[in-house]
């Protein structure tokens, strides 16, 4: 598949409106960092787009540099954080709960890794067989590689939710692939990938509002039974 400003923008056009709807979809605040994952998937791509247009000479240099900060800081700072964080908030089995702070602990270590790269590394990506190729990604390797991996997917493996295991199941698939076949383009490659799967987050929110509304309706009391009766 080839990538482009394109491929991005219409990424981005797709997930968008699942986005919305997730997050109009979440029935508590345990649920948003999960339900938020297709908008910021959205924004994400929308971002890329700005970075070709950059290689390409159509917007400043300044603005592609801010754009391939801003995918880096979503894509290697804020998703290890954000999925481990929020699959463990909605998590109700104890023993997995506490095995999630295991992809958390990963999730941080790829975030200050990834901060400390940024202040000493050059911020620039380029073009590599029709995808993008982030300086960032010479520097991960495969310990942080692992790690990343570890806290984007080991924390949606670990949950006892059927339909989060079926997207991360997907996503592994799809990590595993993308790192096999292009190894030093893996962040863009799948990132895109991912935005377009997760749409299955509206059917673990479709579960979890059901979960909600049988929670919150009042139980029926016999009159037979009833106190003082």
């Amino acid at each position: 598949m080839c990538f482009s400003a394109t491929a991005d923008l219409t990424a981005a056009a797709i997930v968008a409106p699942v986005g919305v709807v997730a997050l109009r979809m979440a029935p508590t605040r345990a649920d948003f960092p999960i339900a938020a994952l297709p908008l910021l998937f959205a924004v994400h791509q929308g971002v890329e787009a700005f970075v070709w247009f950059g290689l390409q000479g159509t917007v400043s240099v300044g603005v592609m540099n801010a754009a391939i900060l801003a995918y880096l800081l979503i894509a290697q700072i804020v998703l290890p954080l954000l999925v481990p964080l929020g699959v463990r908030a909605i998590e109700p089995v104890p023993w997995r709960r506490r095995a999630l702070l295991f992809p958390l602990a990963a999730g941080a270590a790829v975030a200050v890794w990834v901060v400390y790269v940024l202040n000493v590394e050059e911020i620039a990506a380029h073009v590599d067989r029709h995808a993008l190729v982030y300086e960032t990604d010479y520097r991960l390797g495969p310990i942080s590689t692992a790690l990343y991996a570890v806290a984007t997917l080991g924390a949606v493996l670990l949950t006892s939710r059927r339909e989060l295991l079926v997207f991360g199941l997907v996503n592994a698939a799809g990590f595993v692939g993308a790192a096999l076949v292009r190894y030093e383009s893996v962040t863009s490659v799948w990132c895109v990938y991912a935005a377009l799967t997760s749409a299955v987050v509206l059917l673990h929110l479709q579960v979890r509002r059901r979960e909600e509304r049988a929670r919150r309706r009042p139980v029926a009391v016999d009159p037979a039974r009833a106190p003082g009766v």
